[in-house]
């Protein structure tokens, strides 16, 4: 559910919440909050909040979809911490924790540059690496942020991964 309020907690200045007890998104109709950014953020906060907490909670997956979703957890986690040496969450909010991490990386294009930029790329790819390894998955040319985001797939399943691929080429042509 969304709702479009004056304020969100007591807090005229805050601009989007995503409240997971209540499943609800809010959005401040004020001067920063009703934007396309704030709503797309809290939407993947909406989509990927209990799926990134179950998959944190996993110590010993018990099958393939939640050695996959640990693996991807961990993936996310130690891409974030690696970023955290080079910025902080004063400079990148998606550096804030895991949930932060994830919604910027799908909603926010200077977080997302900021992942594509050289220093990153052995970030990335040693991750990658890691992961393709684990996984058996040969590697492929994908830039590092194209990488970090098919860790999605073990949090939205394949049908949903592959329509988010299609969605994300449409735009690439239609915004080149």
């Amino acid at each position: 559910r969304l709702e479009v309020v004056d304020e969100i907690g007591g807090n005229p200045n805050r601009v989007g919440q995503y409240s997971v007890s209540q499943d609800r998104i809010l959005i401040n109709r004020g001067k920063y909050g009703l934007s396309e950014h704030t709503v797309l953020h809290e939407v993947m906060h909406a989509a990927t909040f209990d799926a990134l907490d179950i998959a944190r909670l996993i110590t010993k997956p018990r099958n393939q979809m939640e050695a996959q979703q640990k693996t991807a957890y961990d993936g996310l986690e130690k891409i974030r911490a690696e970023a955290m040496k080079r910025a902080d969450a004063s400079e990148h909010y998606g550096l804030t924790n895991v949930h932060e991490f994830m919604a910027e990386l799908n909603t926010n294009p200077d977080f997302q540059n900021f992942l594509r930029q050289p220093q990153n790329k052995s970030l990335w790819t040693k991750t990658v690496d890691f992961v393709a390894k684990l996984l058996g998955i040969p590697r492929d040319g994908r830039n590092g942020l194209e990488k970090a985001l098919s860790f999605q797939e073990a949090f939205f399943g394949k049908q949903q991964y592959e329509q988010a691929q299609v969605t994300r080429m449409q735009e690439r042509i239609f915004n080149d």
